[in-house]
This record gives C-alpha cells, sequence and structure tokens, in this order.
C-alpha cells in the first residue's frame, strides 16, 4: 500500500470516528509556592485556612519563615545552615532569658537542640520550647492537631495574648503553616478563627487563680451557673474560660475580619 493510500485510510477512519468533534478541557496546573506568592492558597486547614508545608518544620523554623527573607527564598540546604547558626544563638538567649521561668528551661535548651540534630525529623510536640521560643522571640502562635481535634497556644494563657505581638497557625509540630486568603500573619482574622474552631476542637482553658471567695465573687460577675456543691477547682475552670473569652474579644476587637 502506498503512501496515498495510507492518508486516504486514515481520514477515512477519522471521518467516521463520532468522538472525533470532542476536545479534552485545558487543565490548569497550579503550584503553592511556600513563599505564597501569586495564586490563592487553596482552603484545606482546620477553620477555613490555606495550607503551606514548612520545611524543615519546628517553631524554630516557623518564626525564620516568618522574619527571615534569606531562610524563606532558600532552598532546603541553605534553610539548614541558616537554621543550625540561629538555634547555635537561640540557645545561648535560653540560657540566660529563661532563669526563673516556670517552665523547665533545660527540657527547653534539649528540645531547641533536637531541632538540628534529628537525623529526619524533629518531635512534633516540644511544649517547653514552645513557651521559651514565644517568649524569648515575642509572638504568639496557635498549634492544631487535627488527627485528634485538639489544638494548644504559646504562650499558653491567652490572658496574656497582645495586639502588639503578631499571631502564627500551625499544624502540630509546625509541620505546616495556616494563612488565609493569603494572609500569613494571623491578628486581622485570630478572634473568629478562634471561636470557630473551638466549636469542634477541644482546647485546655487556664483556670483562674484565688481563694474559693475570690473566685465566686469574679464568677458572680459573669453570671454564670454551676451545679450546687460545686468545688473550687469548678469555678477556677469557669472564671478562668470566662476570663479568657472576655480577653480576647477586648484585645482583637478593633481588629476587622477579612472572610
Amino acid at each position: 500500500m502506498d503512501i496515498n493510500n495510507i492518508q486516504k485510510q486514515i481520514s477515512s477512519w477519522i471521518s467516521q470516528n463520532q468522538n472525533k468533534d470532542i476536545s479534552v478541557p485545558h487543565i490548569k496546573i497550579q503550584v503553592i509556592s511556600d513563599t505564597c506568592e501569586g495564586s490563592e492558597t487553596p482552603v484545606v486547614g482546620p477553620g477555613g485556612v490555606g495550607v503551606i508545608p514548612l520545611d524543615p518544620p519546628g517553631p524554630v523554623s516557623l518564626y525564620l519563615w516568618h522574619t527571615n527573607p534569606e531562610y524563606r527564598a532558600g532552598n532546603f540546604l541553605t534553610r539548614k545552615n541558616i537554621l543550625r547558626q540561629f538555634i547555635v544563638d537561640l540557645n545561648g538567649r535560653f540560657e540566660s532569658e529563661l532563669k526563673g521561668r516556670q517552665w523547665n528551661r533545660k527540657k527547653a535548651i534539649e528540645q531547641l537542640q533536637e531541632q538540628d540534630s534529628s537525623a529526619v525529623s524533629p518531635p512534633l510536640h516540644t511544649p517547653e520550647l514552645s513557651k521559651g521560643i514565644s517568649y524569648v522571640l515575642g509572638f504568639q502562635y496557635m498549634e492544631v492537631d487535627e488527627v485528634h481535634k485538639k489544638f494548644f497556644s504559646y504562650p499558653e494563657d491567652l490572658r496574656t495574648w497582645s495586639n502588639e505581638y503578631p499571631i502564627y497557625l500551625v499544624s502540630i509540630g509546625c509541620r505546616s503553616i495556616y494563612v488565609k486568603q493569603n494572609v500569613e500573619e494571623a491578628r486581622s482574622f485570630f478572634k473568629n478563627w478562634f471561636f470557630e474552631l473551638e466549636k469542634t476542637y477541644k482546647y485546655q482553658w487556664c483556670e483562674s487563680s484565688g481563694t474559693l471567695k475570690e473566685l465566686k465573687e469574679r464568677y458572680d460577675s459573669f453570671h454564670l451557673v454551676l451545679p450546687n456543691k460545686s468545688k473550687k477547682e469548678d469555678y477556677a475552670a469557669a472564671v478562668g474560660k470566662s476570663e479568657t473569652i472576655r480577653h480576647i474579644n477586648n484585645e482583637f476587637n478593633y481588629i476587622t475580619d477579612i472572610s
């Protein structure tokens, strides 16, 4: 069969194909950059937030990602080198600035060093490091455990949180950073996000201190209702939660949510 006959045969097959005029729709390939540039980050995280993977993970890396442009734009090796040097510097600050604090300074330093020395990935749960780094570096963050439906705050007592300091939202172990409409620092939407997440996730509210009489007086000022024969710890928990809610509403009330 010569070439002309072959072409005629192919044309005949094409003309008989019922799907010859159907085209495949264009498939848009979207690349999500960890520098949060370009298209809006897909909303897939808890409380309607977008998710940006953080590599290397951990609270030290979280701070550097938000504050160090070279770290954020660098490749993995560049980030590891910056992270290593920053951990050395931060270790010295922990030694001097965490003296006399209520948490375990030795444990905080141990967890800090694990951020660099771990062969694969640093531990997920580092509460002493999280307390220490938020205090020393002056930022606030919430860590969300999506598997067990609970979340944590650092500093732990939300009554100490201030609208003067940045707020970051992350997954457990700071494996991912949460953003909203590509807004990376969360003060503008923190209040609404927190109360919405608290409906379905467990949060450990800090208790209030004081004598039973003092707690009852503060309890009455909130017009709360507890069962009869409630104990001191019941009043401490109820007052602590109410004081925290009031503080969040007052401290972040002037900020308009972007949703």
